[in-house]
């Protein structure tokens, strides 16, 4: 449209001086004779139309070039809402597959742990402690003193390095321990009535090197021991 603009312009520019030209041929030497300001009224009448014509083909440009520029933003704003809406698209996408990955991960680790639950219940010795108190000598004669018989079975995996300690300041040790077998640890401390209940601590090692301690509190009734574990340190 703009080049259409100009042609027309050209063209009717040249029409417009041969026109020109044909009307003043024959007067150049009235022309020549004129005054200064006679000469100026002269040439701002011949050219004024051809600079009328001109602001207003370059109006006419102006207003082209203006919607030309509208479209253009128009259409950088669409393709600037497009991208956008990709953008949001690859989000959207990168979020889910985050999501999954994610949970993939945490289905790994459960796994993990499951699995690491698994192999230290199957390398855990499950020891169970029981015991009784013993009345060893003459008590007729006045002989005779306790003895605490506390019997140490695994239900579990083998373990070793076992240490059986009472708060009362009385240790056992015993070098190993296979499967369903018993462990008596003897203690030949005297207690009153009024020492119980005590505490005691059993430390071992797995087949895996490992180094377990349980705590227990010990109660005692009708010579019977029992023993209540309240804490497990790895």
């Amino acid at each position: 449209m703009s080049k259409k603009i100009g042609w027309f312009g050209t063209a009717a520019t040249a029409v417009y001086l041969v026109v020109l030209g044909l009307l003043v041929w024959g007067r150049l030497p009235a022309l020549l004779d004129m005054k200064l300001n006679e000469v100026g009224d002269f040439l701002a009448g011949a050219f004024g139309p051809l600079a009328i014509l001109w602001l207003v083909l370059g109006f006419f440009q102006q207003g082209i070039e203006l919607r030309q520029n509208s479209e253009a933003l128009h259409l950088q704003a669409k393709e600037l809402q497009n991208s956008v809406t990709q953008q949001a698209e690859l989000a959207s996408t990168a979020k889910a597959q985050f999501d999954l990955d994610k949970a993939a991960l945490e289905h790994r680790i459960q796994e993990l742990k499951d699995e690491e639950s698994l192999r230290r219940r199957m390398l855990d010795p499950r020891l169970d402690l029981s015991g009784k108190c013993a009345v060893i000598g003459m008590p007729k004669e006045g002989k005779s003193f306790p003895k605490y018989v506390v019997d140490v079975r695994s239900r579990g995996n083998d373990c070793s390095d076992l240490h059986l300690s009472l708060s009362i300041g009385q240790e056992q040790q015993h070098e190993e321990l296979s499967r369903h077998e018993t462990w008596k640890a003897i203690f030949d401390q005297p207690l009153e009535p009024h020492d119980w209940p005590i505490y005691a601590q059993l430390s071992y090692v797995t087949t895996d090197r490992e180094k377990w301690s349980i705590s227990y509190v010990v109660h005692m009734h009708d010579e019977v021991l029992t023993f209540a574990e309240y804490g497990r340190v790895n």
